[in-house]
């Protein structure tokens, strides 16, 4: 049970091959009418990948690459991300579970970083299935919680009853019926809680079979009939199948043997018509097991050899097993001890060979899961000196830029400090200036108040003398206006008199006789010229400040007294 169930924990919640083919097509379309490269392309084409899983999953690589290769170039994480985990879907049906490991945990960082919770979860969930697969129930259940715990801080109720799912089939793997009654309970509340008919199904059909180990058969039968209608309603073929199967082993552990031939050929019919051989083998095993019971022997042989080619053709070995033992049983019905003998060698050496394939098997995907939990941590150690790297430098920017806005801070600082500087030495120079000016100013007052004392001195000196001066002036004065009185009378009379005997003495000469007259005025030019020399010896006189009292001012001829001097002069 659990294998089967495994392959759903990553192909749900679309199971069905036409719906996913109209889904294709669909896609396809709106990606032809959409060329831009972007988010929405990137959207479009991760679902496209996602709806090949279970038509054409090697049709899923190329368009992942080409979703990836967008998101890289706008830097779309999430896109990224889910191309991650497309190609991890792709590695787990291709049974490449070690490289599906990687993919999923690649996604689940992406998304972890973007916290992007409800894709962390899917992740998550899916590399606690690969655990289930590698047997690692303790890390399975781990890794189931975590996701159970996401989707619950998500509030994706829904998607928690799919790994409630998972929980239970890993709690049945490991024998605890119980525990993984408590699951699918739970789940299958969940899941009639929004109607998801495909997971009422499997929850019903998981019960129903849990139920039969168990060993309560008769309390499967509902659960299984249920799930038996739902899958027939929903078209899942596969699904009618495999419950058919279920049913028929209800009915054989409950002694209905020919109602469980009756589901055991149902079931083959379904299989027959899906063409799908290692299945066919499956039910023809079943047959024949019933047809052993009933003691049909030689139909039983005939139904083995049709399940033991198909084992053979699909290389099932766990079928060619259970059908070797059948062989053996088969053989010791009738009492045919040496061939029973001989099929009982071949399932003993098969069992040895699978066991020794399952344990080289088991070895090489320890290893693989060992590498690919190495270049986890690989990629984990180099992702953190990615960051320690990216943290470095983001620091070192800011230390650049902290330093070169210190700087600028700095030096606009210095240049305001220069500038007040500038302007503070420039006021100190005109203040010096200034100040030199007033001292000169000062020094100028100074002096002038020193002059300004002496002149109060001379002036109150000379306000003290002012008196006597005034007289002494206005006396000079006095004898000054006299002197002008007496040169301002000479020269109106004594010194014009002469002048005017000679000016008419001369125009004589010219109108009369020369020789006639010329005794006669040489002696009256002689006397009008000592007359001008005694007028101008007595201006001098008064001009020189000397008396001349031989001088008279009224009713004088004008003429000075001879003196000695005059004795030499001829008349």
């Amino acid at each position: 049970m659990g294998r089967t169930l495994l392959f759903f924990a990553i192909l749900i919640p679309i199971l069905h091959a036409t719906a996913q083919q109209s889904k294709i097509d669909s896609i396809s379309t709106l990606l032809r009418d959409f060329d831009r490269s972007d988010s929405n392309r990137v959207k479009l084409l991760n679902e496209l990948a996602f709806a090949y899983r279970s038509v054409a999953p090697s049709k899923m690589v190329e368009i992942i690459k080409q979703a990836e290769e967008i998101a890289l170039k706008i830097d779309f994480k999430k896109g990224y991300g889910r191309s991650m985990h497309n190609l991890g879907v792709y590695y787990w049906t291709q049974n490449d579970y070690a490289s599906a490991f990687g993919q999923f945990q690649q996604a689940y960082e992406i998304f972890e970083e973007i916290d992007d919770f409800e894709n962390m979860a899917k992740a998550v969930n899916n590399l606690g299935v690969i655990h289930h697969h590698y047997r690692d129930y303790e890390s399975a259940l781990s890794t189931y919680l975590k996701a159970l715990t996401l989707k619950e801080q998500n509030k994706d109720r829904r998607s928690a009853g799919m790994t409630m799912i998972q929980l239970g089939n890993l709690y049945s793997d490991q024998g605890d019926s119980d525990q993984a009654l408590a699951y699918y309970e739970d789940a299958l509340e969940i899941c009639r809680e929004y109607g998801d008919r495909q997971g009422i199904a499997v929850c019903l059909n998981n019960i129903g079979e849990l139920l039969i180990v168990k060993g309560e058969p008769e309390n499967a039968l509902p659960y299984l009939s249920d799930a038996l209608e739902m899958k027939k309603q929903m078209g899942d073929d596969r699904g009618v199948a495999s419950t058919l199967v279920v049913i028929g082993s209800a009915m054989e552990k409950q002694g209905d043997l020919d109602a469980a031939f009756a589901y055991y050929s149902e079931s083959l019919e379904v299989r027959k018509r899906l063409n799908d051989r290692a299945l066919m083998g499956q039910s023809y095993n079943h047959l024949a097991e019933v047809l052993i019971a009933r003691g049909h022997f030689k139909q039983a042989a005939r139904y083995l050899e049709e399940g033991y080619d198909l084992a053979k053709l699909t290389e099932a070995k766990d079928l060619e097993l259970d059908i070797l033992f059948n062989y053996y049983r088969l053989n010791r019905s009738q009492n045919q001890v040496l061939p029973a003998l001989e099929y009982f060698e071949k399932y003993s050496n098969l069992k040895d060979e699978i066991f020794s394939y399952e344990r080289v098997r088991a070895l090489a995907e320890i290893q693989s899961r060992y590498d690919a939990q190495q270049q986890i941590k690989e990629n984990e150690i180099l992702k953190k000196d990615i960051e320690i790297n990216d943290q470095i430098i983001a620091q070192q920017r800011q230390q650049n830029l902290f330093i070169m806005t210190i700087s600028i801070v700095v030096i606009i600082l210095l240049a305001i400090l220069f500038y007040f500087y500038r302007i503070k030495v420039r006021s100190n120079r005109e203040l010096k200036k200034l100040n030199k000016e007033i001292l000169d100013q000062k020094e100028r007052i100074s002096e002038q108040s020193d002059s300004l004392k002496e002149a109060n001195e001379k002036i109150r000196l000379n306000n003290e003398n002012l008196e006597l001066r005034v007289g002494e002036r206005t006396k000079e004065l006095a004898d000054h206006y006299k002197k002008l009185e007496e040169y301002t009378f000479m020269n109106a009379h004594l010194l014009r008199a002469p002048l005017t005997r000679i000016q008419s003495l001369t125009y004589l000469v010219e109108k009369e006789d020369s020789k006639k007259l010329n005794k006669e005025l040489l002696d009256i030019l002689r006397k009008s010229v000592e007359e001008l020399d005694e007028v101008i010896y007595s201006i001098n006189s008064v001009l020189s400040g000397e008396d001349n009292p031989a001088f008279a001012l009224a009713g004088d001829s004008g003429q000075r007294s001879k003196g000695k001097g005059d004795k030499n002069i001829e008349d």
